[in-house]
Parts: structure tokens; sequence; C-alpha cells
């Protein structure tokens, strides 16, 4: 799976198109292919770290589920499940530093959540370090450690949909996971029967309903930088996740 994940970023891309490329002008071996090659990884590169493109790969995603703020029809509501991100096991720091950024947010938005809900029951979905970590930052946000409910054997949001099924059954729920994210997960909770409720949190652009392209910004915002390569190829690799989890379900249908 991380071999996977790996061939189909969008740096791994970039590199490959590029050493092609140049292996075709070393060998000088049909030189105008060579130089397409190193042409399109550049401007694949550029393209990637253009704040404009990033966001409007971010927007395609945050757009689709609201934040949460009215909790007045959601008294009936009794679990929240949360996904967390893969997080580290780094014994020589302290284990706030092993949880990722992403696993923080939303653990946040939980217990916001969590705090506006009566007789709330939270599950943690994930790997088994990451279900460990979140749950020391739950009880340390101060939520009773009985009310959290651990689901350590899901490596992916797909197993985590069918682990949470096991659990809830027909039963609605709130749903927590990055805004980046959400669609995904969405798509694969409900593929299996399940009723979320979404729960964006992590915002990495915003939520709003419509895009628009940004002008009369300093220079150094149409520069291309590193953090929006990573934004978009966070938002490119949600694309193709939901694409995979699509041929997925069309397997599991036929």
């Amino acid at each position: 799976m991380q071999l996977l994940k790996t061939i189909t970023s969008p740096i791994f891309i970039v590199i490959v198109i590029f050493a092609s490329g140049m292996l075709l002008l070393i060998l000088k071996k049909k030189e105008s292919l060579a130089r397409f090659f190193l042409g399109l990884s550049f401007i694949t590169l550029c393209l990637l770290g253009f704040r404009p493109f990033s966001n409007y790969l971010l927007w395609g995603l945050e757009r689709k589920y609201p934040p949460l703020t009215n909790f007045n029809d959601l008294h009936d509501i009794h679990y929240i499940v949360v996904l967390t991100d893969w997080d580290s096991d780094n014994p020589t720091v302290p284990y706030t530093s092993n949880i990722g950024y992403r696993s923080a947010f939303r653990i946040l938005e939980t217990n916001r959540i969590y705090m506006n809900l009566s007789r709330c029951k939270i599950i943690l979905s994930g790997g088994p370090v990451s279900a460990k970590l979140t749950t020391k930052l739950m009880v340390l946000l101060g939520i009773q450690k009985e009310n959290i409910i651990i689901d350590d054997k899901a490596e992916n949001t797909w197993e985590s949909a069918i682990n949470v099924k096991k659990i809830l059954s027909g039963q609605p729920f709130i749903l927590v996971t990055s805004a980046i994210h959400l669609p995904r997960a969405m798509n694969s909770f409900v593929r299996h029967g399940l009723k979320p409720i979404p729960a964006p949190a992590d915002f990495s652009y915003g939520y709003y309903q419509d895009f628009t392209i940004p002008l009369g910004k300093p220079l150094a915002y149409y520069i291309p930088n590193v953090n929006s390569f990573l934004n978009s190829h966070s938002a490119l690799y949600e694309y193709l996740g939901m694409f995979w989890y699509s041929i997925k379900s069309m397997v599991k249908d036929s």
C-alpha cells in the first residue's frame, strides 16, 4: 500500500518524467521527445506549486460539506466517529509530538462537537498507534475515557467503514475527519450502508461555495512554493483515492 502511495505521488511522477527526458538526452535519442519530457516536468512542477491551482484542487474537495455549527437537531445523535491519521511512535519525544497535525485538528473538532452534545460516545477509528495517541489527547482535553470506543484495526478509510458498521449498524452518527478527506470518507461509509453526518475539520483552504481567482495579491503569492505543492499532492491523493474506492465498490457489487 505504501509503495502504491509513493509511485502515484506527484513528486514521483515528476521525477520519472524528468529522468526519462534526461536519459533520452544523454543517450542522444529522440531529442525532441527528451525536450518535451523535460519541459513537461518543469511545467508540472510549477503548476502543482502554484497557489491558485493548489487552492482550486482543495476547494473542489472542501466545498462539499459545510462546517458543523448547528446542533439543535443533533441531540438524538449518540455517537461521533473520528478517523485518525497516520501518526508516529518515536519514544524519544513526548506523545504530543508524535500526533500528526491532521489527527490533532480532528480531535479538537471532535472535542468541540462533544461539548455541544450530551450522552455522546466517541469511536476512534484508525491504526493502533494513532488510536493510542489520540485517546491520550482526548483524555487530556477532558473527555472521559469510558466514553471512548477504540477501533484500532483499520488500516484505511474503507476498513474504518467496515469496522464501524459492526458497531453502529443503521444508527446515524457524526463523522469527523479533515475537510479534504471527508468526501472520500463519506462515499466509503455511505457505500457500506451507514448514515454519517459530515463534520469537516482541518480546512486547508476554507469553506467557500464559489472559487474566485485571486487578483491583486503580492508577487510572492503567485510564485510556486513547497506548501502549495504539498497541498496539491494531498488533494490529488484524495481524488485518486475516491477513484480507487469507486472501483472497489463496483467490484464488491458485481
